[in-house]
């Protein structure tokens, strides 16, 4: 991966974070759940033409989005070398952000577009794209932030990815928690019009949806994946934080 991006600070962030994806059983275990998400719909909606099959695309969105919500606490020792390294807030994020978009895009594109086919909606497609593409960059935005500042105990290199460490249980949940409340409070103004205008329906809703969630979501990760005060300057104690787990 490293010969694929350029040979910046991002980009090596990039490269590594890449390479964890393919090889580390950590990260590939928490999306390994998105191949059955549509299985399972068609086994609970009862099969193509229900309507519970349009909610592929955004919850697909939403996992691969919330996927590096604990990145920096993954890296564990690691992450040492960001900080002996001087490596900027911005590349350590968007380097983390960037084989999230590159490669999650076009699978949430994808189901989206599946998704209204087997419901046989396609009204609905502007307003289930809003919802995914608003989603992805939502989640994505707020669990680039969280994954620097809402740390806790994970599995360690090499662990199964399974493996709870002890005392992890109550930190994982109140992070993830807060996180996700802040993944549904930021989305809320593409989740309204989405939704709407899949159960009224609503034509002009839908388009609303598709030109609010772009743009909402750019918003939240560049504040998000974009601001380098996620890191730092307090990457010295979020190293030191990390390392107290190993």
């Amino acid at each position: 991966m490293f010969s694929r991006f350029p040979a910046t600070p991002t980009g090596a962030v990039a490269a590594r974070t890449a390479t964890y994806w393919l090889r580390d059983p950590r990260y590939s275990g928490s999306i390994a759940v998105v191949p059955l998400i549509p299985v399972v719909l068609l086994a609970v909606g009862g099969g193509p033409g229900s309507e519970i099959f349009l909610v592929l695309g955004p919850i697909t969105a939403w996992i691969l989005g919330f996927a590096v919500s604990a990145d920096v606490a993954y890296d564990h020792t690691a992450f040492a070398l960001h900080v002996s390294t001087g490596v900027g807030g911005r590349a350590d994020r968007w380097g983390r952000a960037v084989p999230v978009l590159v490669g999650g895009i076009p699978v949430a594109v994808l189901f989206a577009v599946i998704s209204v086919a087997v419901a046989g909606r396609w009204d609905a497609l502007p307003a289930v794209l809003g919802l995914t593409l608003g989603l992805l960059l939502v989640s994505l935005g707020v669990s680039s932030a969280a994954s620097a500042r809402l740390l806790y105990p994970v599995p360690k290199p090499g662990d199964s990815p399974f493996k709870s460490p002890q005392g992890a249980a109550m930190a994982t949940m109140a992070s993830q928690t807060v996180a996700m409340a802040l993944v549904l409070a930021l989305a809320l103004p593409v989740l309204v019009p989405g939704v709407l205008a899949v159960v009224l329906p609503s034509a002009v809703l839908g388009w609303v949806s598709l030109a609010v969630g772009p743009v909402l979501g750019a918003v939240v990760l560049v504040l998000g994946a974009g601001g380098a005060r996620a890191v730092r300057p307090p990457a010295p104690s979020c190293s030191q934080r990390v390392m107290s787990y190993a």
